[in-house]
């Protein structure tokens, strides 16, 4: 979810400066996240090959975490232009 508004100052009747051709404040806000990729909600493995037997060897790489969730950040900013 991202919404970056702005309102352009300049346009306004009660902006009257003269030395100033440009003003607008915008402001924005958006949520992100992330995870990580040694973790994961399921168990993760990798096969190869055992030539001691002859055969295919499967190793757990990671235990499943039920726990896991994103990591969420909030930002907000604002800047005159």
């Amino acid at each position: 979810m991202v919404g970056r508004p702005g309102w352009n100052i300049f346009r306004e009747s009660f902006f009257t400066p003269g030395f100033v051709t440009f003003l607008k404040l915008r402001g924005s806000y958006g949520v992100g996240g992330n995870i990580s990729k040694s973790a994961a909600p399921y168990m993760t493995a990798y096969y190869s090959p055992n030539f001691q037997v002859g055969g295919i060897q499967g190793t757990i790489s990671s235990r499943p975490n039920p726990l896991l969730s994103w990591s969420v950040h909030s930002p907000a900013t604002s800047a005159w232009m």
